[in-house]
């Protein structure tokens, strides 16, 4: 047998609407779809950033030991 658990209920007029909780489903909808267009642009910037650099590099690897980078002016 299980044990009698009580369970707190908000009076009927605390309890939120059908039309409360759409909202609310909609502001979370909201929610995700700002921080879906956020990740996306971050992720994008630092892909570009990646790319830049790897490039560079790529070029200082396809030089001959002992000359100059080009775009670094170092060895």
């Amino acid at each position: 047998m299980r044990p009698w658990i009580p369970r707190h209920r908000p009076p009927a007029d605390d309890r939120p609407t059908l039309r409360d909780r759409g909202a609310s489903a909609l502001e979370w909808a909201i929610i995700a779809a700002v921080t879906v267009l956020m990740v996306s642009v971050i992720g994008g910037v630092i892909y570009n950033i990646v790319d830049a650099k790897s490039e560079k590099l790529q070029d200082c690897a396809d030089q001959p030991v002992g000359s100059a980078c080009p775009n670094t002016g170092g060895q």
